[in-house]
């Protein structure tokens, strides 16, 4: 076992694996798979019909700072949910809820090494399994924006049998409220992408994965189906990364005329996306650029729901070799050895 080993480690140094210009060697029978996306500034404010923050504020009521405000906003709800998973060992799954502009952090990690929000940008140490969530500030105002980073992340250093190892995340912030006249809203963050995933030998698998969605749904009363009047995907084309149903020529505000209902200004990358590896000894890595998103759209008086969901996930499963690929790898030691001697 000693001798197989050090011949798989020996084939996989062979094989450098490159990131940000430095090889890497993942030693056999180790795999790495690392999903990591923070998304930071989210505002949601009053449009302006422009690319760009309108850094407006919303209309909000409040019976005493604000109570002519025509924007009147329910609870929001944030729930947060962490797992992680080693070698058959489930943490409990972890949950948070917080409301609007409650700072939350959590995380689930099993054996030891993981840390939150640091990147695998080199070989497997030890073997780990890790999620983690964190959230501060607040949407709502233009002064503190809020600051998502979410990750997953495996490390497979070694397995003495199968073995295999996943982290989660997810956060799902919705809230709802009701307009009293029609408005033009404005969501934009930034946001930076890393995912990454390496094998340090065949019959091995790791896949790495994150997703942000944003959905606008119409309240249309008891007995009757709401209706989704947004959905935002981002897809790394300004213009392209949405539906909407609203959507017309002309909006319906008159301090608008000729201007659109909805508008993609800023879409920096594909922002639901994922990189795997599965079988043979490789590398797949995507490291985005940081960069800017932005869409307005306008909703007439009613009532509406709006609903965020952000989130990671990464595993990795190593496999011991079949008893036939062990026989004709001693084989092929055995003929290696022989034709050395012949050569003395």
């Amino acid at each position: 076992m000693v001798k197989s080993r050090t011949l798989g480690t020996s084939i996989a140094a062979a094989m450098a694996l490159a990131y940000g210009g430095v090889a890497y060697a993942i030693p056999s029978p180790g795999a790495l798979a690392d999903a990591y996306l923070r998304v930071d500034g989210f505002t949601l404010l009053a449009g302006d019909h422009a690319a760009g923050r309108s850094g407006v504020a919303l209309d909000v009521y409040d019976p005493i700072t604000n109570p002519s405000g025509t924007i009147t906003l329910n609870p929001v709800n944030t729930v947060a949910t962490v797992s992680a998973s080693l070698n058959g060992v489930d943490t409990p799954l972890n949950t948070v809820t917080v409301g609007l502009g409650a700072p939350l952090s959590i995380s689930s990690s099993l054996g030891s090494g993981y840390v939150a929000y640091s990147l695998l940008t080199g070989d497997p140490s030890s073997t780990w399994a890790g999620a983690a969530t964190s959230s501060s500030g607040n949407a709502l105002s233009t002064s503190s924006p809020v600051d998502v980073p979410v990750h997953s992340q495996v490390s497979i250093d070694t397995f003495a049998t199968n073995g295999g190892a996943n982290g989660h995340q997810n956060l799902l912030s919705t809230f709802s409220f009701t307009l009293a006249a029609g408005q033009l809203f404005e969501l934009a963050f930034d946001a930076d992408g890393f995912l990454r995933t390496a094998l340090g030998q065949d019959n091995v698998v790791a896949n790495a994965s994150y997703s942000w969605h944003a959905f606008v749904d119409r309240i249309n009363g008891p007995g009757v189906a709401d209706t989704r009047v947004l959905t935002w995907n981002p897809d790394g084309e300004s213009g392209s990364g949405y539906a909407s149903s609203l959507c017309r020529s002309t909006t319906l505000d008159p301090g608008g005329a000729g201007k659109k209902d909805c508008n993609e200004y800023a879409d920096a990358f594909l922002i639901n996306n994922g990189v795997g590896t599965n079988g043979t000894v490789s590398e797949s890595l995507l490291d985005e650029t940081k960069g800017a998103f932005e869409m307005e759209l306008f909703l007439a008086s009613g009532k509406y729901t709006f609903t965020i969901q952000h989130s990671t996930s990464a595993d990795a499963a190593v496999g011991v070799p079949e008893p036939t690929t062990l026989a004709l790898l001693g084989l092929g030691l055995l003929g290696m050895g022989a034709s050395r001697r012949r050569k003395a």
